[in-house]
């Protein structure tokens, strides 16, 4: 079987910044080209094929964005097992902040997330195209929810 591409939404949370903090993700398979839709994730849904979702607690003392690197290191590494089916992969997150750090718009100046960069970038040799897009929150709503759904279990 193979897909034209994976799509993969993450999300990270931090309840008290820093405090209970987990993160989630979704990935999809496309068999058709969706260039063209890459800023509107909303109308993709309908081409996508569900592959898997995970949902992970990570602890009591980390911030919003560790949590946000988290999900993202985690889906790319899920990503990479379905490498097989496609070479291309789009990553959508609501954390403008880490995709603007992933495109090089700006500097990782906290040494705590300098590794989560760092394994970004070994795990992107593993496709051909990689795209990184920030999306508004309330495009991202499976992700988040896995989030919250997390936090909610362990927080109440």
């Amino acid at each position: 079987m193979r897909f034209h591409s994976l799509i993969l939404f993450t999300d990270g949370g931090s309840r008290g910044n820093p405090g209970h903090a987990a993160f989630g993700l979704v990935l999809y398979a496309s068999r058709e080209k969706l260039e063209y839709l890459s800023k509107e994730p909303n109308k993709i849904h309908s081409y996508l094929t569900f592959l898997e979702d995970q949902k992970h607690y990570l602890g009591s003392q980390l911030t919003n964005n560790e949590a946000e690197w988290h999900g993202l290191i985690a889906g790319l590494e899920l990503a990479q097992k379905y490498a097989e089916y496609s070479q291309n992969l789009r990553v959508y997150l609501d954390s403008e902040l880490v995709v603007k750090q992933l495109l090089g718009e700006y500097r990782v100046k906290k040494p705590e997330l300098k590794p989560f960069f760092d394994k970004a970038q070994k795990l992107r040799s593993s496709f051909t195209y990689l795209e990184f897009i920030h999306i508004r929150r309330e495009l991202n709503q499976y992700a988040d929810q896995l989030v919250n759904v997390c936090l909610d279990s362990v927080c109440n």
